[in-house]
């Protein structure tokens, strides 16, 4: 599948809160709840997307750092609150996501 296609089934990145995968499907959640589930792996996805507005927090989590408005940090473990929604942050890319976040505030 090329880039385009890709970018067509995706909506309105500036709606897009978060996406994960779930049994090799990547499920787009919106900021109003509602979510799209496109039939293209996340890391597909994730490389047509703007490394500047959005990071993979996780192997099954890709965000959208201009919606983060939560961060929990407990006993040595980083989760983001988005959508209603715990998501965490994988030890690996716990620095560079505080790395990131600065920098998109």
């Amino acid at each position: 599948m090329d880039i385009l296609k890709i970018l067509q089934e995706v909506p309105d990145l500036g709606k897009v809160d978060f996406m994960f995968v779930i049994k090799g499907y990547t499920v787009v959640v919106l900021q109003d709840g509602t979510h799209e589930i496109l039939d293209i792996p996340l890391r597909r996805v994730e490389n047509c997307l703007s490394a500047r507005h959005f990071f993979r927090i996780h192997k099954s989590y890709v965000i959208n750092l201009m919606k983060v408005r939560e961060v929990d940090i407990r006993e040595n473990r980083l989760s983001i609150s988005m959508n209603g929604q715990d998501l965490p942050v994988s030890r690996r890319r716990k620095k560079v996501f505080l790395e990131a976040i600065g920098a998109a505030g």
